[in-house]
């Protein structure tokens, strides 16, 4: 009888996943082509980048940096394929986040994307842990995307970041929406002095 082998192979290339199946025998071989890319199924605009919280003053601080992303469609989206581009403003580095595993947001919902292993260690704040992927810190002034493969969803491009507590999206009298968090009026540090910023919930209206 011949052998046969057939290996799972998940690859992260060009910020999108490919998945392709290699078989071996004995006599011959195949390779399969690879599946089409995995993206959220959203239009531009539907996720919104609402709150961040950078490097903080205090040493003791364990509540690490992370990345509130809100879900301004009337339907829940998975954010498996997901792409989170880091940039600093200047250009001068850049780094990327990918969704690996399902991750819903509900509707009119928040999930955060943290500084931290995902796993079991994973605090109760933090819906998603990128520190496999991201080593390093947010950068103090730079930009923020989500792309959906090669579609821009959302986009923050801010100077700085608060040192303590967080950079808070409120826009006047209304939900976040990628048209307020293009307006630096529309931002600003939690106004309730609060260190630990509002993770995964309404955001505390600015002054």
């Amino acid at each position: 009888m011949l052998a046969h082998l057939c290996v799972t192979i998940e690859e992260m290339a060009q910020n999108r996943w490919v998945v392709t199946m290699l078989c071996g025998f004995a006599a011959g071989g195949c390779v399969r082509d690879p599946l089409p890319a995995v993206c959220p199924t959203q239009n531009v605009g539907q996720l919104v980048i609402s709150e961040v919280r950078g490097d903080q003053t205090a040493s003791t601080d364990t509540l690490g940096q992370w990345i509130e992303i809100y879900n301004a469609s009337t339907s829940s989206i998975d954010l498996a394929g997901l792409t989170v581009e880091l940039k600093r403003k200047d250009g001068g580095a850049a780094a990327t986040i990918l969704i690996t595993r399902t991750l819903p947001i509900a509707a009119q919902g928040y999930v955060t994307l943290g500084r931290f292993a995902d796993d079991e260690t994973r605090p109760a704040h933090i819906d998603y842990g990128y520190d496999s992927q991201v080593t390093a810190g947010l950068y103090t002034a730079g930009a923020i995307s989500l792309l959906s493969c090669d579609t821009l969803i959302d986009r923050v491009i801010y100077d700085s970041l608060p040192r303590t507590g967080t950079y808070n999206l409120s826009p006047a009298g209304g939900a976040p929406s990628a048209t307020a968090n293009d307006q630096a009026t529309s931002w600003c540090t939690d106004p309730s002095g609060n260190a630990a910023g509002t993770p995964k919930g309404a955001n505390n209206p600015c002054p």
